[in-house]
This record gives C-alpha cells, sequence and structure tokens, in this order.
C-alpha cells in the first residue's frame, strides 16, 4: 500500500514539473497548468474514495 501513496505523490510531483516545463516551452500556461489541476483532482478524488470505502469495511468490521 505504502508503494501506491509514493507513486502517486511522485506522479503528483511530475504533473506539476511536466507542466513547468510546458510552460516554458510554449508560454501555455493556462492550458499546461489545467491539465495538472485535472490530474491533481483525479487523484485525490481517487484518494477520498478509497479512504472511504476502507472506512466502510473498517467500521463494519467493528460493529460486528
Amino acid at each position: 500500500m505504502r508503494f501506491i501513496f509514493d507513486g502517486l505523490i511522485k506522479g503528483m510531483f511530475t504533473a506539476r514539473r511536466l507542466a513547468r516545463d510546458v510552460n516554458s516551452a510554449t508560454y501555455a500556461s493556462f492550458e499546461a497548468f489545467s491539465i495538472a489541476a485535472v490530474l491533481y483532482a483525479v487523484i485525490a478524488f481517487t484518494l477520498i474514495s478509497l479512504f472511504r470505502v476502507t472506512e466502510r469495511r473498517l467500521l463494519a468490521l467493528t460493529r460486528a
């Protein structure tokens, strides 16, 4: 599980670095950082949903 989170965090920093590189090469900052923001949102909502599912399962085990 730790490797998944390490990969996601590295992926977020890679998306930011890639957006910065695209911005410096093409001066299309809005497009580059918009794509990076969408990637951040997808990663964040994925993590939130994973934690919700895990929490529900753990709460179900403690109530039973």
